[in-house]
């Protein structure tokens, strides 16, 4: 009895380090295929030692989105796994709890940011 449940054990391990790796493969597969924006799924951490990644964290007060989320019909169990995020990962953190698109000022920050470090490589 004590070995099924061993080998129960490890097999279900298996099977729970092959779903852990499944975004780090698709996130390292998206930066092998050329130009690419990857978003969640690891895609600030996996490729965090990379020069050629630019790393945004675009997010609104907890309250807003607790607001947001409650107006879809979202779930108390949905409204409370809202995320949590490390500053330390992110070239750049941009509030678009007002409405307005920040997408030309993370593109002024990208090409900025590979200006500068093109410029300091030569």
């Amino acid at each position: 009895m004590l070995r099924k449940s061993v080998a129960a054990f490890v097999s279900m391990e298996c099977r729970l380090r092959r779903i852990a790796a499944a975004p780090e493969i698709a996130v390292k597969a998206a930066l092998f295929s050329g130009p690419s924006v990857i978003v969640g799924r690891g895609s600030q951490f996996f490729p965090r030692n990379r020069k050629d990644v630019f790393h945004v964290f675009i997010y609104a007060s907890r309250d807003h989105k607790i607001r947001r989320l409650i107006s879809r019909g979202e779930t108390q169990n949905e409204v409370e796994l809202i995320d949590t995020t490390e500053p330390h990962l992110y070239h750049g953190m941009f509030n678009t709890e007002m409405g307005e698109s920040c997408t030309g000022t993370i593109l002024v920050a990208c090409l900025q940011l590979f200006q500068r470090d093109r410029e300091y490589s030569q």
